[in-house]
């Protein structure tokens, strides 16, 4: 129960979590939404403000140019035993990206159309794991599950392609399905090619 005249405590963390996934690329926003929050807090109010702070701070920061925002932000995270907001999540995967090779980046590219095949497969079969688009377990069967498939994967000419779907679907399997990483990927693609040149 509240003692008279003492506020009742506010969703900081609620409200400034909520303008950290919505305020597409603004921590201004969130800054001002800090600046509104009434000065009385409790000590855990107090330092949910500190921490919010720093991040909108080190994302301003990092849309700047200081690319050394992110990390600092991660270490915030870790001093404040909190879970990385949604921005830094995105930051730290773009600023991975722009680190790429070509190279590297046409095999991630390349690996993705293969798994979304896989994963299309899984997806008709009832398979794929908390996922609302699954078909019903055992509607499609036999060979009528490739070419459900190869429906939900069309290209831009809107033409299913069976075949692709079948080795795309046998490729991320043997790379590790659900689990697949660059590096076994890559191994699975070795030694697809390896069996083609035999």
């Amino acid at each position: 129960m509240r003692n008279r005249g003492q506020q009742p405590p506010i969703k900081l963390d609620r409200i400034l979590e909520q303008a950290d996934l919505y305020m597409i690329g603004d921590p201004e926003i969130g800054l001002a939404l800090l600046a509104k929050c009434p000065a009385a807090e409790t000590p855990e109010q107090e330092r949910a403000r500190q921490f919010w702070q720093l991040q909108f701070t080190h994302w301003r920061d990092l849309l700047a140019g200081d690319v050394l925002a992110v990390g600092r932000a991660i270490t915030d995270c870790s001093l404040f035993n909190r879970s990385p907001p949604f921005w830094l999540q995105k930051a730290s995967t773009l600023l991975g990206y722009q680190c790429m090779s070509d190279g590297e980046k046409r095999s991630r590219r390349d690996m993705n159309k293969h798994w979304h095949r896989w994963k299309a497969v899984k997806l008709v079969q009832g398979r794929h794991k908390k996922d609302p688009r699954n078909f019903t377990p055992g509607k499609v069967k036999g060979d009528a599950v490739w070419a459900e498939a190869a429906k939900l994967v069309a290209d831009k000419n809107g033409e299913p392609d069976v075949e692709t779907v079948k080795k795309s679907y046998a490729l991320i399997s043997r790379a590790g399905g659900a689990q697949v990483t660059l590096p076994s990927y890559k191994r699975a693609v070795v030694k697809r090619d390896r069996r083609c040149e035999k």
